[in-house]
């Protein structure tokens, strides 16, 4: 007998061993005596002392979250009516103010004749593996950077608010949000930058649907983010003529400066929209609708909001065709350079040409730049092929001088994802190695709207770009917001007199008044002035009339191929040694 009860006080003792380890709980209720008892472990979980209060259910439902409490007395009393196992996992508040997350399971016992006349349950502290899951569910639906939905997620909940919405037969609007010019901004700045940059963008758009007026008071709102610089916004229960009023509060919030420590940055974004039930009845369809609606935003000078609209698809199939044929076109040597010539109007010397892209696709035939330069811009295409514009011009140009034709300035366009590009001067610095051109007939030509994105940096870069020996000048000159202090601090040999007012010269005093400040301007700066866009003699006179240098433009040439370019060049030669200008000429050449 002693054997015995020693070896069932052994065995209780393993038993509370083995629950507290385990962190389980165990009480056991006689019906028919009304009597409970609890394990030592239990009222551990319970955070009391031993025996300090009775292990009964109203005790419990005193600790138990008031949002738990009927689902817990619910449980018991299923078990006790039924007989069924049931499960329940519930939160508590224990004395030291902590919640924890119990998992209870509760079981019945029956007599001989049937009836229940015990329960029993054990508890478990699921906190810790509760919160991993957590952690672990919300790692595969949020967004690590910004704590947003991510597309996964997003897209759950916009199926499920589609069905309420048809359900309901109520609209449903969903704006792709995209910021424009991120990547240069990320490139330039650094990642670190601009992660902070996404953060801050996610919480202006929090912030600006959180429904705290009139516009979005009775709606529901969700936001995700789709990767890179993409967001996205549904907005529920909405009416459609209030969509328009979001969609610009969110621009005229993010447009507003972000303070850094060194930086201020202001970003714009570009939105599409699309409407259910009117543009589509699936989200994949109201999702493409709201991100061809977001191009168009694009196209229409960015920092803007667009509807869908049907027309929009037959342009929407086109681009993509355009941009599937693009990818490929250098990989096929469909791409080609042809030269335009810039003539000195002192000297008559053909001094420089600019190369100038062209795209002959087996299929679509020759495609405007105006077509597919944007596009390469847009994809991040035009790097690579920006790259390949530079070699191939710098190889081409010292194939010439080889041939005994006299050097000329070379000019190419730099993009501005190009510009943006962290490695840019070394890309150029392996260039002119790998063709051998003197890097001091290599002209840049940067536009003027680039360089005041960020000032600070293109000056660095220029700087860099002008210690290698390159040319560097300023395209496009009047059409953006530079001023003479600028001018002065840019590291710059010429200014480009934008083709748009070269046209009206001779016919609007604006633009004459325009042409002349720029001249008068680079010449107090010591800098040279091509003109773009000469088409007539009479702009041809005035421009010489008023010093401009140089002159570039369908009056003197068009853009040439290679080798009829080579041929201009050697007629040129000749006829100026012909007339004893030889060394003049040659001087104007360089």
């Amino acid at each position: 007998v002693v054997e015995r009860t020693q070896a069932l006080v052994d065995s209780k003792a393993s038993l509370a061993n083995a629950q507290r380890l385990a962190r389980i709980g165990s009480w056991d209720w006689d019906l028919p005596t009304d009597h409970v008892h609890s394990s030592d472990e239990l009222y551990r979980l319970l955070g009391v002392a031993p025996g300090s209060i009775p292990a009964r259910l109203e005790s419990i439902l005193l600790i138990t979250h008031p949002d738990d409490c009927a689902p817990v007395k619910a449980a018991v009393l299923e078990t006790l009516k039924t007989g069924h196992s049931t499960t329940i996992t519930f939160r508590i508040q224990i004395a030291d103010g902590t919640e924890r997350i119990l998992y209870q399971q509760i079981e019945a016992m029956r007599d001989k004749q049937g009836t229940i006349v015990r329960l029993s349950g054990t508890m478990q502290d699921i906190t810790e593996r509760q919160r991993a899951e957590e952690k672990i569910s919300h790692l595969a639906y949020f967004d690590n950077l910004t704590d947003l939905p991510n597309r996964q997620f997003f897209r759950m909940r916009a199926d499920e608010a589609l069905a309420l919405a048809k359900r309901d037969g109520r609209t449903l609007a969903l704006l792709f949000i995209d910021l424009d010019n991120f990547k240069r901004t990320n490139d330039t700045l650094g990642h670190t930058i601009g992660d902070y940059l996404l953060k801050a963008v996610a919480e202006r758009l929090r912030n600006a649907v959180r429904g705290s007026d009139q516009l979005t008071r009775h709606s529901g709102q969700q936001l995700g983010r789709f990767g890179g610089d993409e967001f996205i916004a549904l907005l529920t229960n909405i009416d459609p003529t209030a969509v328009s009023a979001v969609a610009k509060r969110l621009i005229q919030k993010l447009a507003q400066p972000l303070e850094l420590e060194s930086h201020t940055v202001s970003l714009t974004a570009s939105i599409g929209i699309s409407i259910f039930p009117n543009d589509g009845d699936d989200v994949d369809t109201l999702l493409k609708h709201a991100d061809i609606a977001m191009y168009y935003a694009k196209r229409s000078g960015k920092n803007t909001c667009q509807f869908f609209d049907t027309s929009m698809n037959e342009a929407a199939l086109k681009r993509l065709s355009l941009e599937k044929e693009l990818r490929g076109a250098l990989e096929q040597g469909e791409f080609s350079l042809h030269y335009q010539p810039q003539l000195d109007l002192v000297t008559g010397a053909i001094v420089g040409v600019e190369a100038l892209l062209r795209w002959r696709n087996p299929r679509l035939g020759q495609v405007s730049p105006v077509d597919f330069i944007p596009l390469a811009e847009e994809t991040g295409l035009i790097v690579t092929i920006g790259a390949w514009v530079l070699s191939t011009a710098c190889a081409q140009a010292a194939a010439w001088l080889a041939q005994g034709l006299p050097p000329l300035r070379i000019a190419v366009n730099l993009s501005p994802c190009q510009f943006a590009q962290p490695d840019l001067v070394q890309q150029i610095t392996d260039i002119l190695a790998q063709t051998g051109f003197d890097a001091r007939y290599l002209e840049l030509e940067i536009t003027e709207s680039l360089l005041m994105q960020d000032v600070e940096q293109a000056i660095e870069t220029m700087t860099a770009l002008k210690e290698m020996g390159v040319m560097l000048a300023i395209d496009d000159f009047g059409t953006g917001y530079s001023s003479l202090s600028y001018l002065q601090r840019f590291p710059i040999d010429r200014l480009k007199i934008d083709r748009a007012f070269v046209s009206a010269i001779t016919s609007d005093t604006g633009s004459a008044s325009i042409a002349l400040a720029v001249i008068a301007m680079a010449h107090s700066l010591e800098l040279g002035v091509v003109a773009e866009g000469v088409e007539t003699s009479e702009q041809q006179m005035w421009l010489a009339k008023n010093t401009c240098d140089e002159i570039q433009g369908y009056l003197i040439s068009r853009p040439l191929p290679l080798q009829e370019l080579a041929q201009l060049l050697q007629e040129h030669y000749t006829v100026d040694k012909e007339v004893g200008n030889a060394a003049g000429s040659i001087g104007a050449y360089v």
